[in-house]
């Protein structure tokens, strides 16, 4: 089967680096090159073409702008390609399925090329994925299932507190919130345990941007990894992440399949209840920007059993869903705002009298 490509590119240059491309990739085929907005939408609407390479020039320099709008008419893989490396966030937060680097000046187009090979190896699965949905409304109005952590984990919370662990989960703006956080945290702090919704496609390429910028060690779980102090454990693009204890009161990650909790996979709530399960009143839990109600369930879970649990505030949000809803759900002890959130972390794990003394700086 051959999947057709819709390319939405300013420049002719890179029209034609990209029609070079996919003429070489198979089973990708050049469908359409677009050069106006409207023609796109209605390209979209028309539920034509199964990828779209999208670039940052496009409509104007507006193609952050064209991205947001195009995923809402069309849920379709794509490409977004920029010289602007700063906008990798903003391009995975308004749906692209991979971000792809411009050439820069002075680098031959052929760097370009090699990328976009690459890339369309990348995403190929989630093209075929994608072009397999039937196309009615129906479909495409039905309400994915919404199962709890129960599927996977039962609940039972520890009886006494363990080691000290920090758990975070974040979703839509969790990428430029995270980095803002992880990066001002220093070495010798409790391990640290992260779910981010994000598309598997760019979750290592996050994780090793943040363990450049960051002292921690930042890394993507293992099935069976034993958790060390100043480490941040990712749990992979498309799995669940539990923690549990061991004989010695260590704690050792589990990497798990199953479905999607409070629809998404990894979930939040099965992180934190995990938490709950293995180490109770000794961690702190923090429920970041994001869209939906993921981590409601194992906030609550948390705070019930006496572990500290902060959200983020709505000034500093993106999106404000997943904090306010464990906020309502009475689950949080602490609103605070972004940039207090690595502090919160320090003096839970090395006490206040470590930022009183600057270390923290």
């Amino acid at each position: 089967m051959n999947y057709n490509v819709i390319v939405a590119e300013a420049s002719l240059e890179f029209r034609l680096a990209i029609k070079a491309v996919i003429q070489k990739t198979p089973p990708f085929e050049l469908y359409a090159n677009m050069m106006k907005e409207e023609e796109l939408y209605k390209r979209l609407n028309a539920k034509e073409g199964e990828l779209l390479i999208l670039g940052a020039e496009f409509g104007g320099g507006k193609g952050l702008e064209v991205l947001k709008k195009a995923i809402t008419i069309r849920n379709i893989p794509i490409v977004f390609v920029s010289c602007d490396y700063s906008q990798t966030a903003a391009a995975y937060e308004n749906g692209a399925a991979l971000f792809l680097l411009r050439t820069h000046i002075g680098e031959p187009i052929a760097m370009f090329e090699k990328r976009l090979k690459n890339a369309l190896k990348l995403v190929l699965q989630s093209v075929k994925e994608s072009s397999t949905k039937k196309a009615d409304t129906k479909n495409e109005l039905a309400i994915e299932p919404k199962y709890s952590p129960d599927e996977l984990l039962l609940s039972k919370p520890s009886e006494y507190a363990g080691k000290k662990i920090v758990a975070i989960g974040a979703s839509t703006g969790g990428v430029e919130a995270l980095t803002k956080v992880l990066t001002k945290l220093p070495i010798g702090l409790s391990p640290i345990v992260v779910v981010q919704h994000i598309p598997m496609a760019f979750s290592k390429n996050f994780i090793d941007r943040l363990n450049l910028l960051s002292k921690c060690s930042v890394v993507e779980a293992n099935d069976g990894d034993v958790l060390e102090n100043s480490t941040i454990y990712f749990a992979p693009g498309d799995a669940h992440l539990i923690i549990e204890r061991g004989k010695k009161g260590e704690y050792i990650a589990r990497v798990v399949e199953g479905v999607k909790v409070s629809r998404h996979k990894p979930s939040v709530d099965v992180l934190f209840r995990s938490i709950n399960n293995s180490c109770g009143a000794g961690a702190m839990a923090i429920i970041m920007t994001g869209m939906g109600d993921d981590g409601t369930i194992g906030t609550k879970e948390l705070f019930n059993n006496g572990a500290y649990t902060i959200a983020q505030n709505e000034e500093s949000s993106v999106v404000f869903g997943m904090p306010n809803s464990a906020i309502k759900a009475g689950g949080v002890r602490k609103v605070v705002d972004l940039d207090a959130i690595p502090t919160e972390i320090i003096q839970f794990c090395l006490g206040a009298e470590y930022i009183k003394s600057g270390g923290a700086k």
